[in-house]
């Protein structure tokens, strides 16, 4: 790892695409995935919604995305470090350089981040059902009177 490199951070991207580029003087192989992104609310203008954006990823993690005829769900580890494009300029870029988790375990912790939306559903139903019983028994109470 390289010594400038800062702390990043955890991302979660729905991937749609891997691509590897492997340089014909060096023999380094540059790896990338295609991902569908939210669009930061401080971005300009009054863009709202996704977009298809390009990360820098180390290349031994691409064998463990595994596309089964849609995008993928990809918790990745990050850490900003000056990288070399395959034209040869240098920048501080975000390199994604850890897998953490792929698929529905992706998704997982997030419920258990919001624990307050699944009780609130689940509690619901019970209630409908206790108003349910005294209506059924009010018509029993004034078929008794």
């Amino acid at each position: 790892m390289n010594m400038f490199a800062t702390t990043g951070g955890v991302v979660e991207l729905w991937v749609t695409k891997t691509d590897t580029y492997t340089s014909t003087k060096s023999g380094e192989i540059f790896a990338s995935v295609q991902a569908i992104s939210p669009i930061p609310e401080t971005a300009r203008g009054n863009a709202k919604g996704f977009e298809i954006s390009e990360y820098n990823v180390e290349p031994t993690l691409l064998d463990s995305i595994v596309f089964e005829g849609a995008p993928v769900l990809c918790k990745f580890a990050s850490v900003v470090r000056p990288t070399q494009d395959r034209f040869g300029r240098t920048t501080n870029t975000q390199v994604l350089t850890e897998l953490l988790a792929v698929g529905k375990e992706a998704s997982a912790p997030a419920p258990a981040a919001r624990p307050a939306q699944p009780q609130p559903q689940a509690q619901r139903p019970t209630q409908p059902q206790a108003s349910d019983k005294p209506a059924a028994e009010k018509p029993s109470d004034s078929s008794k009177s």
